[in-house]
């Protein structure tokens, strides 16, 4: 299955008028970023050109040049936000030592009163 590259989003949307403004893949690019961060895409890594030494190195040196026209693809998450998503118990720092019984409980917890004050 092949991706869409920055180059591809941009043709995309030049070609169908989605954006009313000029967008250059610079901006194509700064935009895909933004969705990576957001964690709405997956940037995945490019192929490599692979230059086999042939011009005057007598083949000695092995070049690999990264081609900067990454692929992108769509993460699939969940729409419904839920306060049990956030259970403090798989965050909290003293979950080990966490008991039904000592000075660590889920009675006098803190962070499950805060997250239960929802």
């Amino acid at each position: 299955m092949a991706y869409p590259k920055s180059s591809g989003v941009h043709r995309h949307i030049s070609a169908n008028g989605i954006s009313t403004v000029a967008l250059s893949v610079d901006h194509i690019e700064e935009l895909l970023t933004m969705l990576v961060y957001d964690g709405k895409i997956e940037r995945i890594a490019p192929a490599f050109e692979v230059d086999m030494g042939g011009g005057g190195g007598g083949g000695r040196s092995l070049g690999v040049r990264p081609k900067t026209d990454w692929m992108y693809r769509a993460l699939r998450g969940s729409n419904i936000d839920s306060p049990f998503t956030d259970i403090p118990c798989g965050r909290c720092p003293v979950y080990d030592r966490c008991s039904d019984t000592g000075a660590i409980t889920p009675a006098k917890c803190e962070y499950i009163k805060t997250w239960l004050s929802f």
